[in-house]
């Protein structure tokens, strides 16, 4: 088995909900909006809770050293974009940045961009559920549960700047996926189904003039 069908599943994966972040994108620009500022209300929170979360775990300088080669670059991108110092490419997925640094940034945040946005949704779910637990069964938790509810969200902010930013129009050309699924279904159940045979209708002797005559 080859390396590419083995990423197969995370390239679709991974085009999916960019496919979702190009919608809430493109609802964004159309109204006239600079799309850095749309990305630097997701990042902007997210480096608070990951920088905490980080220091509490690894330690304040090791901390600060992990967000800065992870997610630091995508930040700092989204304020100088909304400043008014980087100039958006509308067509940004195909575009090649001239900038070492940029390229960097979009290299790094196709890399990391789906482990951090399942990570950040696994930690939101556990802590979710540990919560109901606690509330519903009168389960205890200890004080991990706020680390990774804090953690969880500041995963899914920075993924959500990181998907925003690579936003790819013609995603939403394509039909989605449900409805390919959904075709794929239906063809075969169709195939499936016995198709009805017609039922034959009884031919009727009449009797006529000519019969009694002869």
């Amino acid at each position: 088995m080859s390396l590419e069908s083995l990423l197969k599943p995370v390239k679709f994966v991974d085009e999916q909900i960019l496919r979702q972040y190009t919608k809430i994108a493109k609802k964004w620009e159309d109204k006239g909006r600079n799309i850095y500022a749309l990305s630097l209300f997701f990042s902007f929170p997210g480096i608070m809770l990951i920088t905490d979360s980080f220091d509490r775990q690894f330690g304040s300088l090791a901390g600060d050293l992990i967000y800065l080669f992870s997610y630091g670059f995508d930040n700092a991108q989204n304020i100088l974009g909304f400043s008014g110092f980087l100039k958006e490419n509308k067509i940004s997925s195909e575009a090649i940045s001239l900038n070492p640094a940029e390229e960097y940034t979009k290299k790094m945040n196709r890399m990391i961009r789906l482990p951090t946005f399942l990570s950040g949704v696994g930690l939101v779910g556990k802590s979710s559920y540990d919560f109901i637990n606690y509330f519903v069964n009168g389960e205890p938790f200890d004080n991990t549960i706020s680390h990774q509810l804090s953690l969880g969200l500041g995963l899914l902010c920075a993924a959500s700047s990181q998907y925003i930013k690579d936003r790819n129009p013609k995603l939403l050309d394509k039909e989605p996926f449900w409805k390919k699924a959904y075709s794929s279904l239906k063809e075969k159940a169709d195939s499936l189904m016995p198709k009805p045979m017609p039922d034959p209708i009884p031919v009727e002797s009449y009797s006529t003039l000519e019969n009694y005559i002869k």
